[in-house]
């Protein structure tokens, strides 16, 4: 979503591996910046979780689960909105 964010105000995506990259994309889109800081640290909560899932040794449990969902949730709404 945050891909299809930055196509439509910016016309241009982050094509690196580097989810920070995309992350700082996002904070260029001329929308009201404390929303702006507010939804990418939604995003960034969300994509740390994947990655400690995904790349260490610790399983994921409920509570974690639990929080990258609401993040997950509270991102997509908002995007959702920019979009539409």
């Amino acid at each position: 979503m945050a891909d299809a964010i930055c196509v439509y105000y910016l016309g241009e995506r982050s094509a690196d591996q580097d989810y920070k990259k995309s992350v700082d994309l996002l904070l260029t889109v001329d929308l009201d910046r404390e929303e702006l800081k507010r939804n990418t640290k939604h995003l960034t909560g969300l994509l740390k979780h994947k990655n400690e899932a995904e790349y260490e040794e610790k399983l994921f449990g409920e509570k974690e689960a639990i929080a990258a969902f609401d993040q997950l949730d509270r991102f997509r709404t908002w995007a959702k909105s920019k979009l539409l």
